[in-house]
């Protein structure tokens, strides 16, 4: 489990990891992947787009099927009106029955594609895995472009915390002190279910912050 984990390991979801926003945002993707996500997500979109169709006949099945009944039975009472002869068959009926049937076919046919692409997607992250050095040198570039940043702040940072402590030491009376703590629920607001009675339990520094900052 890296840093940057909110989920356990044990987490990892395979083809799961290619839906929605279990995915890095568009402009993070590499270009290997895009074009198959774009599949991807034109079929997910027809899958959302027919199961609201097969659901609203499912729906509506009752209400339609007594129309379509009626309708049959008017046609053939034209028939016989008219000296045709009476349908022996109940088209209107039959016609909902392969809408019906349709709708629920390509249901299950574009349900039963969504994997062959997530195999596809499967099958580029695995080829990008054998290539990881360019991953890994965006992320060297970027956590040295963050601990330059981080450097340059340690000057500011360290005024504005002789400013407080000073403030204090006249206002408050209180002793000398620029150990600069948190506490840890102003980092991270889950920790207040954890907090124990001895609050220097819960106090994180400044220097602990950058340092895990510098080693994500």
């Amino acid at each position: 489990m890296t840093r940057l984990r909110s989920k356990a390991a044990t987490d990892s979801q395979d083809g799961g990891a290619f839906h929605g926003n279990n995915r890095p945002p568009a402009e993070f993707i590499p270009a290997a992947f895009r074009s198959t996500f774009d599949e991807y997500d034109r079929l997910w979109e027809r899958i959302q787009k027919t199961n609201e169709e097969y659901a609203e006949l499912k729906r509506n099945w009752g209400e339609l099927k007594e129309k379509a009944r009626k309708a049959d039975i008017a046609e053939a009472h034209n028939a016989a009106r008219s000296g045709s002869a009476a349908p022996v068959t109940t088209p209107n009926q039959a016609a909902l029955d392969a809408q019906l049937e349709q709708a629920r076919a390509n249901l299950n046919a574009l349900e039963g594609a969504l994997p062959l692409i997530a195999n596809d997607l499967a099958e580029i992250r695995y080829s990008e895995q054998q290539n990881l050095a360019k991953y890994k040198a965006a992320e060297t570039k970027a956590r040295t472009e963050l601990t330059k940043k981080l450097a340059a702040l340690e000057t500011p940072i360290q005024d504005l915390i002789n400013a407080i402590a000073l403030r204090e030491w006249i206002e408050s009376q209180y002793t000398w002190d620029t150990t600069a703590n948190f506490d840890v629920v102003d980092l991270w607001a889950p920790a207040s279910r954890l907090r124990i009675a001895n609050k220097a339990s819960n106090a994180v520094t400044y220097g602990s912050i950058v340092n895990a900052l510098s080693n994500l």
